[in-house]
């Protein structure tokens, strides 16, 4: 299994490369790799790609074929197939190729492109992608060789796609090859037949959940990576809502312990997490700058993993880094209670341009402390962290006098007074001011045209948690039904890293083509459907 040999690899080089509380001594808990489940898929149709006025991104693949009729015939330099899997998938490809009346004197060079939509096929690749902010690598795009035909050849490469091009970009001049067949191993560590459709649900309401279980389900690896495609590493941000959305669904508990441990082996000389590691060639810490409200999620992510799987004994181990995790954030607070401008942390919170994250900081990092304290209450270490919540209420009051907004109702953030739908969402999950301040503010931040509202799915989730929180749960629910179901709508197999509603091409790497449309971060729509089931929430509500 590749799981088996892959994790062999992480055990034996861990110890050298990760910092924190298990660097020494013994087996680490992040060796369990979970089991890779294995699915064969085939193609379900040629298709070939055009622009499309009213499709997503301005393209649109449409059936132009069996798969049949590229199997069995003579191939020449330029011939080209674009395949349809029917699904999006995370996988190897598998080739078989034939000769055709007489030996193949020559090897046979193939340049396979894969894309998650169709815009990825249509749109000039490399010129494009040389817009972006990113490594233009990152497209998935490669040149293979075989040497021996009749062969079955499987590319090395792993790969997250629904459609494949296939060009013939060099073959013999004598000897004709042909195509017998083109499959794909999908992996994923996700147990399919875990997963429960809800009973009852609206067609809507069932297309959401089933795009989200997918888009769960192929960013389900040996650990919880957050882009399939791209970065394809694990992230705490990312982590926190797929374990949520995880509990609903699949309920793989090994593949949530095993992230928080990759997390915790992997932390920095403080003893706070990693904000992101990179599994390969061997676990370690991938990012420079640690994202603040990142490391404030790591004790609430420890403490729901424990409520939702009975593992206290892991969170007992874990409980020295989330403590750490805590110190760590509050470096960032002042004498007075309030998140500095120029905290030296990578502030984040969503991409999106244009508004400050001081407030979404400050509710952050007290939703962290709080469940910091609950964490320690249930482990019985509470006296380690006594002081914790007079500063998580030291920072609520801080928040009311310095971020409060009187005169137009709603909390503001930074020097200019910025107003977002993320400070109202992470002031209303926190607990900040009154009720009716909380509640107040959400209400009246969607109508207001200058505030700058999120880019990400990510943030929509906390927006949602902040309207659930401020009790605004018929609200949360018709949030979720418009944002993630307009995705379904513009035809998401898998739901993607950035969507604005009003900017097909937004991107925050300045080119689509680097964008990644199945996101780990997406995927709360299935939490969210079943809590709402479970907590009888079915009113239907417009969001403007």
């Amino acid at each position: 299994m590749i799981a088996k040999r892959y994790c062999k690899t992480i055990a034996a080089a861990c110890g050298l490369l990760c910092l924190g509380t298990f660097a020494t001594g013994g087996d680490r808990p992040s060796d369990a790799c979970p089991a890779l489940r294995e699915r064969t898929l085939k193609p379900v149709a040629l298709v070939k790609v055009e622009r499309s006025e009213g499709a997503f991104q301005g393209w649109r693949a449409s059936r132009s074929g069996t798969t049949g009729s590229a199997f069995g015939r003579p191939l020449v330099r330029g011939d080209e197939f674009i395949f349809d899997f029917g699904e999006h998938l995370v996988g190897y490809v598998k080739l078989e190729l034939g000769d055709i009346d007489r030996p193949v004197d020559a090897p046979v060079r193939l340049d396979l492109s894969f894309a998650e939509v169709p815009s990825e096929i249509g749109e000039g690749r490399e010129g494009a992608a040389s817009l972006g902010t990113i490594s233009p690598s990152w497209i998935q795009d490669e040149t293979v060789t075989i040497d021996e035909v009749p062969s079955v050849f499987e590319v090395s490469r792993r790969f997250a796609f629904r459609y494949m091009r296939l060009r013939v970009r060099a073959c013999s001049n004598g000897g004709r090859f042909s195509l017998r067949g083109v499959s794909a191993r999908a992996v994923s560590s996700a147990d399919l037949s875990a997963f429960r459709p809800i009973p009852s649900a609206s067609p809507e309401d069932d297309a959401i959940d089933r795009v989200a279980a997918a888009t769960l389900r192929d960013s389900m690896q040996t650990c919880l990576e957050d882009g399939p495609k791209r970065d394809r590493r694990l992230w705490l941000g990312d982590l926190r809502l797929q374990a949520l959305a995880n509990y609903a669904t699949f309920r793989n508990y090994e593949v949530v312990r095993r992230s928080l441990f990759l997390l915790a082996e992997c932390a920095s000389s403080d003893g706070a997490p990693a904000t992101a590691v990179f599994e390969r060639p061997t676990p370690r810490s991938s990012n420079g700058r640690r994202i603040l409200d990142y490391t404030a999620l790591f004790p609430a992510t420890v403490l729901e993993y424990m409520r939702a799987s009975g593992d206290t004994e892991a969170a007992r181990r874990l409980w020295p880094t989330a403590k750490a995790a805590c110190e760590t954030v509050l470096s960032a607070v002042d004498e007075t209670g309030l998140v500095r401008a120029d905290n030296g942390f990578w502030n984040f919170i969503d991409w999106q341009d244009g508004f400050d994250r001081q407030a979404s900081e400050q509710g952050a990092i007290v939703f962290g402390l709080d469940r910091a304290y609950e964490l320690a209450r249930a482990l019985g270490r509470e006296k380690e962290v006594a002081h914790l919540p007079g500063i998580a209420a030291k920072m609520r009051t801080r928040a009311v006098e310095a971020l409060w907004d009187g005169s137009r109702g709603v909390w503001k953030s930074g020097r200019d007074g910025n107003v977002s739908w993320m400070s109202q969402a992470y002031m209303s999950i926190c607990g900040a001011g009154t009720p009716e301040m909380r509640r107040g503010a959400l209400e009246r931040v969607t109508d207001m045209p200058d505030a700058v509202r999120p880019r990400t799915p990510y943030a929509y989730h906390y927006f949602v948690e902040g309207l659930w929180c401020a009790g605004m749960k018929s609200e949360a629910l018709a949030l979720v039904r418009e944002y993630w179901g307009g995705m379904v709508k513009k035809g998401a197999d898998t739901f993607w890293e950035c969507y604005d509603p009003s900017d097909d091409m937004a991107s925050p790497y300045r080119s689509i083509l680097l964008n990644s449309y199945c996101h780990a971060w997406s995927c709360t729509p299935s939490y969210w459907l079943r809590r709402a089931r479970e907590e009888g929430v079915e009113k239907r509500t417009n969001v403007r």
